[in-house]
């Protein structure tokens, strides 16, 4: 673990800026290891990130179970799945004045493979998603 995690770990405070399967499975490990640690709260700060509905939903799943209460606080515009993560939180969320929040989501680009397998997994992403949207 590096230092800046061990920091974000002990003040139980994450600041996202990237929601790419990579940072999001980073996330979810910090914030399961903080959920581990103590039910004490967490702040999760979210900056301008990009990234993924699989990225979006990873952490998604990992909120829904914590015990930890956890607040989500915006104060920069936040767009497409990070506001799509913000919206669905399932716990506190505060925008600031200054904030803002968008919800169009990105196409998901194909990178290879076979196109309909893509396909059926960016609709069941999606899908998930406006499931937790109307919760």
């Amino acid at each position: 673990m590096s230092a800046l995690d061990e920091l974000a770990v002990r003040s139980r405070r994450l600041r996202i800026t990237s929601l790419d399967h990579d940072a999001a499975t980073h996330q979810a490990a910090l914030l399961m290891t903080m959920d581990g640690d103590s039910a004490e709260p967490v702040e999760i700060h979210l900056g301008m990130p990009d990234g993924t509905l699989a990225g979006v939903t990873t952490l998604l799943d990992v909120l829904d179970l914590m015990r930890a209460p956890v607040t989500m606080t915006a104060s920069l515009p936040v767009r497409g799945v990070a506001a799509a993560l913000f919206v669905a939180h399932p716990g506190e969320r505060l925008l600031h004045e200054r904030a803002s929040l968008d919800l169009r989501l990105p196409a998901e680009p194909v990178t290879s493979g076979d196109i309909e397998t893509a396909a059926a997994i960016s609709r069941a992403l999606r899908d998930d998603l406006r499931a937790r949207l109307a919760a």
